[in-house]
């Protein structure tokens, strides 16, 4: 049986070529949207590196017509992070650069180390960062004032870049870098779990985090407050933040808003192209679904004669029906050769990063069932259809 239907395909090879080059394309966008899905899903289910509920982030606008950070606002700063801290509500507070599932990303190009250059992500925290959004320490510890007039710079890394500096080894006390002229060296006193600042649905990255020492003219670049509060705080606890802190800095201006809000935004965002995807690949299944169905419709009615035939000689509709949806099955299995071997190019070059094996692997899996799975629903009907052609109607096609 599969011998005859091998070669009825090849015999029929120049009608069916258009359908299986339809079908590779199909199977390239199942395996497109396949492989973006199961790349947020891994990411949605990996940690984060840190904790956001019960926290909020303040904006800081400092005064002027544009909001221009500048030295001599170190002091202001202070008197925002003690009135911030001095009420009940509030567990911790402490300034970042750019606050989690923030839209900002700062990338860093430093090196050589060990003959490569190292690139990460990096943010400049306050000391009381950790204690606010929860970060664990797997190795060494975290910023604090005996870091205050250190001959060095003191750095935090994740543990991907300490893999990538340092190997197997321990990177604690170690320079990452070697400095540029003028600047203090980079020495890490800590490392951390993978720390994905922009949310659940982007890839971990190197991180490093600075310390924004509160004694030198750099902490004006703290644009944000992250404040902790405790659980079972009040509604109106973010309203009496921004009032006692807009007290003790009445010409600057301040924008509350819960992490549980900006994560929502951003993942809101970051899906996005995801749905897009979805949506364009769903229009486009339907269109082949029913270019396809109506293909099959057409070569049924001219193939009456045959399938009469072959009923004449004793087939069954069953046996009929069979042969039909075996043809489908192999114009897709070629199909899915075709543009499986042409998915396979993007992670073997590299040309899409660096893509898990795992998750190539999922997303041909997943695109071969959906592929598979249409094609034999198209085919249903027609196949049933072509059951039903008994040896009397052929007769009237003579």
């Amino acid at each position: 049986m599969i011998r005859h239907i091998l070669k009825l395909v090849w015999n029929r090879k120049r009608s069916n070529f258009l359908l299986v080059l339809e079908m590779a394309i199909s199977f390239l966008v199942l395996f497109a949207v396949a492989a973006l899905g199961l790349y947020c899903l891994d990411g949605y289910r990996q940690p984060l590196g840190f904790d956001w509920q019960n926290v909020s982030n303040v904006r800081l606008g400092p005064p002027g017509p544009q909001g221009e950070w500048g030295p001599g606002q170190e002091e202001s700063i202070r008197q925002i992070l003690i009135a911030a801290r001095s009420l009940p509500e509030v567990e911790h507070a402490a300034t970042v650069t750019a606050g989690p599932f923030s839209t900002s990303t700062d990338i860093s190009r430093q090196g050589p180390t060990g003959g490569r250059a190292l690139e990460f992500e990096t943010i400049q925290v306050g000391d009381a960062f950790q204690q606010v959004m929860k970060v664990p320490i797997v190795e060494g510890r975290w910023f604090s004032a005996e870091d205050d007039g250190a001959s060095y710079r003191p750095v935090i890394i994740n543990r991907r870049l300490a893999r990538e500096a340092f190997g197997e080894a321990s990177p604690l006390g170690k320079p990452l870098v070697q400095p540029d002229e003028g600047e203090k060296e980079l020495r890490v006193v800590g490392v951390i779990t993978d720390f994905r600042k922009n949310g659940e649905l982007t890839s971990p990255h190197n991180f490093l985090i600075y310390r924004a020492n509160p004694h030198t003219p750099t902490w004006h670049a703290s644009e944000n407050l992250l404040v902790r509060f405790r659980p079972g705080s009040p509604r109106d606890a973010e309203a009496r933040v921004v009032a006692a802190i807009q007290a003790v800095a009445r010409d600057w201006s301040f924008e509350i808003r819960p992490l549980s809000e900006t994560r929502a935004i951003a993942n809101q965002m970051r899906l996005a192209p995801l749905l897009a995807a979805i949506l364009v690949a769903t229009f486009l299944i339907v269109m082949v679904a029913l270019g396809l169905t109506g293909v099959l419709w057409q070569n049924v009615t001219q193939r009456t004669k045959e399938i009469g035939l072959r009923r004449a000689k004793g087939a069954t509709a069953r046996d009929i029906q069979k042969q039909i949806l075996g043809e489908l099955a192999v114009l897709a299995s070629a199909g899915i050769v075709l543009g499986g071997l042409i998915a396979i190019q993007f992670p073997l070059l590299a040309l899409v990063g660096t893509v898990p094996t795992g998750m190539v692997v999922g997303s041909l899996g997943v695109s071969v069932a959906l592929l598979y799975g249409l094609t034999l629903l198209c085919g249903a009907y027609p196949s049933r259809m072509a059951s039903r052609i008994t040896p009397a109607e052929a007769l009237h096609y003579e």
